[in-house]
């Protein structure tokens, strides 16, 4: 019995460390890449929340709904009198701004 245990420890082991190995070696060759992924969420929500809100003059409960994602953001401000949109998530935080009706909205920051 004590010998079945062992191996079926291992065999966790082996199933839980090599995903994690895996997940690991791929971030390390994709540094770059992976480095840049927080910053793409705020940039996303702000860019596509004010082309929404100020070129498609949609409601912000609709422009909410249009730009979810699957990792949440943290904090969402509008200001209507600058026409901008500033998101924050992940950590990082993205500003987009209404430019005009031909250019739309433009990422600041």
């Amino acid at each position: 019995m004590k010998r079945w245990s062992r191996r079926l420890g291992i065999l966790l082991l082996v199933l839980v460390g090599t995903p994690l190995v895996l997940v690991l070696a791929y971030l390390i060759m994709n540094w770059e890449h992976a480095r840049r992924f927080p910053k793409i969420i705020s940039a996303y929500y702000a860019k596509e929340a004010c082309t929404c809100r100020f070129v498609l003059e949609r409601d912000e409960a609709a422009c909410h709904q249009m730009v979810r994602q699957y990792v949440p953001i943290r904090s969402y401000q509008e200001d209507l009198a600058r026409r901008e949109i500033i998101v924050t998530g992940l950590g990082q935080r993205s500003r987009a701004r209404h430019v005009d009706a031909r250019l739309g909205c433009r990422l600041e920051e």
